[in-house]
């Protein structure tokens, strides 16, 4: 068991130029194309490990297909977090269960000092491709994901969803529908904590547009404000976004450095009583453009099936 699950955890070359790969079978002359696919591929920076899967450096993998062959490649992304981390041969960002140690190359009053200072938001996108405006993305859950050329797997611009829209982040699963437009949800960390529903317009204006015109088409008010919900994900059906605000929490409160320098997993709780629905009478404008509400058990998840809704549109 060890030696398959050592391949998922521990340091893997890229390959950035493109090898022959063994097929078994035959695949169609119709598909062609490139498959891409990233994930963590880098655990060990120096002599200091990550602490959780999620937190490995990313690699992007491509297979080409054409003509019935294929050729992989891959290449690690060029990262901030990516290129502090090697230039200090240290952990030198804080990922989703590591938090960085003080940079040793401080003095002692200016390492005290940095225990008081919010860590930076990692750009490791490290969790899924996905596109906007025709346009390739990696990104992880922060504000942060990188446009990246799908034929080279380089980096061509990191962009910053705060400088379009106010969020503090987005989730790396989004939804396309048909014509390009795409709908994401992000947490706004305001005194008044909402998830926020987004819309990215299908269509670019000019080859180096990246989320000019995205909006906030709703915001649902976080039932504690303190401790909104994680969620890694969400539903979508044609008419309908499905929003599950789970007992997993966030505690705003703590997510400062920590001073004993341990892991990210202080900032999450699970609330063991069940969630009771909003009182409508207290509902504000924005909360009122929800159309139904459920209350069930305790539950929690990563991904979202398949949602499907009959009946007409909402009015």
């Amino acid at each position: 068991l060890w030696f398959k699950l050592k391949h998922f955890i521990g340091n893997i070359e890229e390959t950035p130029e493109p090898i022959e790969t063994n097929i078994i079978g035959k695949i169609p002359n119709w598909i062609n194309g490139n498959f891409l696919r990233n994930g963590p591929g880098k655990f060990e920076i120096g002599n200091h490990k990550f602490n959780h899967w999620f937190d490995g450096m990313a690699l992007l993998h491509q297979f080409k297909i054409d003509n019935g062959q294929v050729t992989y490649k891959s290449r690690f992304l060029s990262s901030s977090s990516y290129q502090v981390n090697k230039e200090t041969s240290r952990i030198a960002v804080s990922e989703f269960g590591t938090l960085t140690m003080p940079d040793p190359c401080k003095n002692f009053f200016q390492r005290f000092l940095s225990r008081f200072e919010l860590p930076k938001p990692t750009d490791n996108g490290n969790v899924n491709f996905m596109t906007y405006k025709g346009d390739y993305y990696v990104s992880t859950e922060t504000n942060y994901m990188h446009k990246v050329d799908p034929e080279t797997l380089e980096s061509v611009k990191k962009v910053d969803w705060s400088k379009f829209i106010a969020v503090n982040g987005a989730t790396a699963h989004p939804h396309t529908e048909p014509d390009g437009t795409t709908y994401n949800m992000g947490n706004s960390y305001s005194p008044k904590a909402h998830y926020n529903i987004i819309r990215v317009p299908p269509t670019k204006t000019n080859e180096d547009e990246t989320l000019e015109g995205a909006t906030v088409l709703c915001s649902i008010p976080s039932k504690d404000k303190s401790r909104p919900s994680y969620y890694h994900s969400f539903g979508e059906s044609k008419h309908y976004v499905v929003f599950i605000e789970q007992p997993v929490k966030l505690d705003l409160m703590k997510i400062v450095p920590d001073l004993s320098c341990t892991n990210y997993d202080i900032f999450f709780i699970w609330l063991k009583l069940v969630s009771s629905s909003h009182n409508p009478s207290s509902m504000s404008e924005l909360f009122k453009q929800i159309v139904y509400m459920h209350v069930s058990s305790p539950c929690a998840a990563l991904s979202s099936g398949k949602v499907k809704k009959g009946g007409p549109p909402p009015k």
